[in-house]
């Protein structure tokens, strides 16, 4: 079942048979709005003229015609009253104490004063050619415009008069800091529009005016005191004008996204709203909110929007003193339906917290996050919390810069997800705001009960099952704090109960296994293949077992099974190899499958998620389709061998594909490897690479060959491996050719093998600095041999803890283990070294058909940090198979206290059998 070299285009297929309602309304997503909390309520059917704020009752008037009346609403949306036998309503001013709505009623030569609290009407006659239009209180007074004149009512005498001045119909605004000023802005083209008049005495008197204002303006709003006055409508082109009062000169210009038809200004004269006329906009009416404030004219603070047909109905727009927003809108799609609005703390910055962590972090490492607080005060402080399968806990505050920005690093020291939430009080002008981020804490790979010690996972697929041969058995053999033990181990099989299938001739169970946390729940689930698994009347389709990890070790509950889903998977062989990543980024590892056995060779990728390995939103890649560099021949063997890694260093890792027949360089098989690269979505075809020895700056060439003197190819990418070997954070990537000849002295030897080195350089595999390795290259033990086949199994993997990965390499013909340091700027040839069964420590030794390392791990047995190298020799004493256990050391793995198990091993379930091949995991 060991997966042998292939030594001919069908030899892969030969060899398996002996082996195998609170919020906004949303605008259209082409132009995206940010409201905050925002309470709508209808309002009684009529025509909108007039909206007033009584902040000291908390409520608001709207004032409607036809037929008239006055809504009295709460500041929190709900209605309170209507109140009715009002005459064509059209202005409303409430005096400063608050004590008297004064309601212009338009035409009708009246002004009606409501009573606040009991909203009692009483009226006022005016003068017989008065025809009030809007009126504003200051100096104790009610002045009223009516044609070209405005005039006062004195509520202390009850009367009207005085000397009219002139004044085009429009607005008219008292100067809440100048009790005897008066701002006026006309509607018409002619003449001076703004004009600002002294009202102290008997005879009013302009002090500013003619010539200083724009035609056809909507609105005007006073800032502050009154030193300003911001106006809209007048231009497109001019944005909103400032004007000083004192003399009319501009001040400045504010910017705005629509022809704005009403304004609004907060009391502290911060915040300005401007209301766009939801036709000039695609997208319907809009609500802007922006800072005005010395300094930050027009900043963006945030944006409400409603449907096309809906609009904020001029001058329906208002700020509370606490900083609320009111609006009222018509519905033109629904008969003219008016709304109110109540934009709650719409003055306060819309603040909002970004944070930046991984989605995975191995559980001995540290976490280390950084983020924005944005739209907030700084400097100021977070709080922080985190949430773990422990509880919740208080983790203190953390600085906010002035610019906003913050980091903190945190090293939870356990697995499974840990959700950090980072918090901002908030204050007068800035909302409070939240964040969670949840970061997956990933177990060792294998640490099925999350203990902290690797087990050790294998497989024995030409196992014998009752009457079933060569049907498979798993094997997991506890670690511990002194290594790998046999004590507690436990085997699965396709008749344990919760197991999907049936024990079956040549299914071949546990030939491949892999590990990942594929549910984010802190503990090493195991992907187990069958390769050859039947599945209805179709052959060796294969399939993926993945087994969840738990507190008391893999559940047999919950067992997925994962097949291909092409129409034809006859002789897939699914699952002959198979490599775990994070190929997305979210800190679930996914996983990667290949079925290398039909035509060319096909590949799925799975993701994880919440529940485990998903199949609805797996991928699907074939060689020269939908971008996948290459072409398609028969028996390629694409997805040969498989391997997992972080090359660029973005979190998201890239997987390597070997494809050891690849055809497409000579038209004749030579063996290529494809990286595709994660993102976002998972793995991408976009900017997929595609290498072989015929590729530019790859060291040495494809070598031609003699199949009938039993010469086989190159088989570039027969094994592959992704790793740091340099300490720079980026994985590298080693390809075997296990059947590339060697020439040595000018004498050729054939199928020798070599391995090929490309490193990173820090966004893609690079050819710049490649080297080709063979056993005659210095430092490296041994030398080539015809039919060592130097790189039959490569891994990789950090064993002496230095920050830096291992290079192993099997060569089966001289029975050699190489074990190659990393070091800065990359591998240390120099320091290599072999072990073998002949190694003293190491249990047993060499005899021949042993494969010593036809299978090889790194695995984190005792939990210290330093691996051990997994070495499985499935052929040992007649196909019986065995694994040894070298631990890792500061000087790498050692033969120094390895030990060795078979299913004779005391706690190992079941007995060592000719063909059990036991110590399988490829």
């Amino acid at each position: 079942m060991r997966p042998r070299l292939p030594a001919c285009a069908s030899a892969l297929v030969l060899a398996a048979t002996s082996c195998v309602l609170l919020t906004a309304q949303p605008a259209a997503a082409e132009d995206p709005v940010f409201p905050g909390p925002e309470i709508s309520t209808l309002l009684p059917a009529g025509s909108f003229t007039d909206l007033a704020v009584d902040d000291a009752h908390q409520q608001a008037f709207i004032a409607l015609k036809e037929p008239s009346a006055l809504v009295v609403a709460g500041l929190d949306g709900s209605i309170r009253r209507t109140v009715t036998g009002l005459n064509n309503p059209s202005d409303l001013t409430v005096s400063p104490d608050g004590s008297t709505l004064y309601v212009i009623e338009e035409r009708a030569k009246t002004l009606a004063l409501v009573d606040t609290r009991t909203y009692t009407v009483s009226r006022v006659a005016l003068p017989a050619d008065h025809c009030p239009v809007a009126g504003t209180f200051t100096g104790g007074k009610l002045w009223y415009s009516y044609r070209f004149c405005a005039q006062a009512y004195d509520p202390a005498t009850g009367t009207s008069g005085g000397t009219p001045f002139r004044s085009e119909p429009g607005e008219i605004r008292a100067l809440p800091d100048r009790p005897d000023r008066l701002f006026q802005m006309g509607e018409t083209s002619t003449g001076g529009l703004f004009h600002v008049y002294d009202v102290s005495g008997e005879t009013p008197v302009e002090v500013a005016g003619g010539g200083k204002g724009r035609p056809f303006c909507d609105d005007a709003a006073l800032i502050g005191g009154g030193e300003q006055v911001v106006v809209a409508g007048c231009s497109i082109e001019d944005g909103h004008l400032v004007y000083n009062t004192a003399d009319l000169t501009e001040a400045a210009r504010i910017p705005y996204h629509d022809i704005a038809t009403a304004l609004a200004v907060s009391a502290d004269g911060r915040f300005l709203a401007d209301v766009g006329d939801g036709y000039s906009h695609p997208y319907g009416s809009r609500v802007h909110i922006a800072e005005i404030a010395e300094g930050s004219p027009g900043t963006p603070v945030r944006e409400y929007g409603y449907e096309f047909y809906t609009e904020v109905v001029p001058e329906g727009v208002s700020f509370t003193a606490g900083g609320d927003l009111l609006a009222v809108t018509e519905d033109w799609a629904a008969d003219r339906r008016l709304s109110l609005h109540v934009f709650q703390r719409a003055t306060r910055f819309d603040s909002s917290i970004t944070l930046n962590v991984p989605g995975g972090v191995d559980f001995r490492g540290t976490v280390a996050a950084t983020g924005t607080l944005n739209k907030g005060p700084g400097p100021t402080t977070l709080t922080l919390s985190r949430k773990d399968r422990t509880g919740t806990h208080d983790m203190g505050t953390v600085p906010v810069a002035a610019d906003g920005t913050f980091a903190f690093s945190h090293t939870p020291g356990l697995t499974g997800p840990v959700t950090y939430t980072l918090a901002y009080a908030g204050d007068d002008a800035h909302q409070a705001a939240t964040l969670s981020r949840t970061v997956f804490m990933r177990p060792l790979p294998f640490d099925v009960n999350a203990d902290g010690y690797a087990e050790t996972v294998v497989g024995a697929p030409g196992e014998n099952l009752g009457d079933d041969t060569d049907t498979g058995q798993l094997h997991v053999l506890p670690g511990t704090a002194s290594g790998t033990t046999g004590s507690g181990s436990k085997a699965y099989h396709q008749d344990t109960a919760g197991v999907p299938g049936d024990n079956e001739d040549g299914d071949g169970f546990a030939s491949t296994t892999a590990s990942g946390d594929f549910n984010g729940d802190g503990y090493a689930d195991v992907a187990v293949s069958a390769p050859k698994e039947n599945l209805g009347s179709t052959r060796d389709a294969g399939e993926v077992f993945v087994f969840y990890g738990s507190a008391s070790g893999l559940r047999t509950n919950g067992v997925s099974g994962l097949y291909p889903t092409t129409s034809n998977s006859k002789d897939m062989l699914f699952g002959y190899a198979l490599a775990v990543g994070d190929f997305d980024g979210d800190g679930r590892d996914d996983l990667a499958a290949a079925g290398p056995g039909r035509y060319s060779g096909e590949l799925w990728v799975y993701p994880g998620s919440s529940s485990g390995l998903s199949r609805t939103r797996s991928s699907h890649f074939v060689q020269g389709e939908n971008g996948m560099p290459g072409e398609a021949h028969s028996y390629d063997l694409f997805g040969y061998a498989l391997a997992a890694g972080d090359v660029n260093g973005d979190t998201r890792d890239e997987l390597a594909i070997g494809e050891v027949y690849d055809w497409e360089d000579k038209d004749w098989s030579t063996g290529s490897v494809t990286v595709m690269y994660g993102t976002a979505k998972g793995l991408s075809v976009e900017g997929a690479q595609r290498l072989s020895k015929e590729t530019p700056g790859v060291p040495g060439g494809a070598a031609s060959f003699n199949e009938d003197k039993g010469d086989v190819s190159d088989q570039f990418g027969n094994s592959v491996a992704l790793a740091d070997f340099s300490g720079d954070g980026r994985a590298d990537l080693a390809v075997a050719a296990a059947g590339a000849p060697v020439t040595v002295d000018g004498v050729r030897k054939a199928d020798a093998g070599t391995v090929t080195i490309l490193y990173s350089n820090g966004s893609r595999i690079a050819t710049t600095g490649a080297v080709q390795l063979t056993q005659s290259t210095g430092g490296i033990p041994g030398g080539p041999g015809a039919n060592d086949f130097f790189g039959a199994t490569i891994t990789a993997g950090d064993a002496n803890n230095d920050g830096r990965a291992e290079l192993v390499v099997y060569s089966p013909g001289d029975d050699l283990v190489t074990i190659i340091p990393g070091a800065t700027g990359g591998l240390n040839f120099a320091g290599s070294r072999f072990v073998t069964q002949e190694t003293p420590g190491i249990p047993g030794g060499t005899e021949s058909e042993d494969g010593w390392g036809y299978s090889l791990r790194f695995a984190d047995v005792k939990g210290s940090g330093f691996l051990a190298l997994l070495v499985g020799a499935d052929g040992e004493n007649s196909g019986r198979g065995t694994v040894t256990v070298l631990p890792g050391t500061a000087s790498g793995p050692s033969g120094s206290g390895a030990r060795l198990f078979d299913q004779d091993s005391p706690g190992v379930p079941g007995s060592a059998e000719n063909g059990d091949h036991f110590g399988s995991f490829f």
